[in-house]
């Protein structure tokens, strides 16, 4: 120990300090990170793969200004309506009209700006 700190300007006969002494501050309090599960509110919602995967495309993906959101909110009405005949939906300025059977809905669409909040929309729809 006397040639480590001997490298340091400390000499032999010094006294190093010990964790009992430098812990006299208050310990910071330690926080628990938030999941990104919880963060999300995953198992809250319907459709948890949906959001996770538009999260993802919001954070990860390299050049995400190359979404038009509305586009893809439009593209995913038309993949909905291919799978299921029975769904038609239409989308105008401020919302989209459902029609399943005889049953509609209106849902209003807002200004979402990225994937995770045209999820939301979309998951409305659904």
């Amino acid at each position: 120990m006397a040639l480590l700190l001997a490298g340091c300007g400390r000499g032999a006969s010094e006294e190093v300090p010990s964790a009992a002494t430098t812990s006299a501050a208050p310990a910071a309090e330690e926080t628990t990170p938030v999941s990104m599960e919880a963060r999300l509110g995953l198992d809250d919602r319907p459709f948890p793969l949906l959001t996770w995967s538009a999260y993802m495309i919001d954070v990860d993906y390299y050049d995400g200004g190359r979404f038009d959101v509305r586009r893809q909110l439009a593209s995913a009405l038309r993949g909905l309506e291919g799978q299921a005949p029975e769904i038609l939906g239409a989308i105008s300025e401020d919302h989209i009209d459902v029609t399943v059977g005889t049953k509609r809905l209106k849902v209003p669409i807002g200004t979402p700006s990225t994937m995770l909040e045209t999820s939301d929309v979309l998951e409305k729809v659904l």
